[in-house]
C-alpha cells in the first residue's frame, strides 16, 4: 500500500474516532473523550514522524505508533483502554499493509 493509501485510510479510522470522543463529550463523559483525543493526537503525531523517515513510510509508522502508544501509556491512566484502543484499530491496520 502506497503512503498515500496507508495515509487515507488512517485518516478515515481517526475520523470515526474523532466522532466517537464527540459523542462521549456530548453525552458529558468528558475524561474519557479526552483519553481518545489524546490517542488520535499520538497517531498524528506517529505519522508526522513516520513521513520524515526515508526508510519506508509503512515500517516506520509501525515503529511510530508503538513508541507513541508507549507514551500514551506513561501519561495518561486508561483503565477501560479508551484511547489504548484508538491505537489498537491504526496499528492493527498498518500491520496488515506490511509484506
Amino acid at each position: 500500500m502506497t503512503q498515500r493509501a496507508l495515509t487515507m485510510a488512517i485518516n478515515k479510522i481517526l475520523r470515526d474516532e474523532s466522532r466517537y470522543a464527540t459523542g462521549l463529550e456530548k453525552g458529558g463523559d468528558f475524561g474519557r473523550a479526552k483519553l481518545v483525543w489524546a490517542a488520535i493526537d499520538g497517531v498524528r503525531r506517529a505519522m508526522k514522524t513516520a513521513a520524515a523517515d526515508e526508510t519506508g513510510f509503512g515500517e516506520a509508522l509501525r515503529q511510530a505508533l508503538i513508541e507513541r502508544r508507549e507514551d500514551y501509556r506513561q501519561d495518561w491512566d486508561d483503565p477501560d483502554g479508551m484511547g489504548s484502543s484508538t491505537f489498537f484499530r491504526v496499528l492493527n491496520h498498518v500491520e496488515g499493509e506490511l509484506p
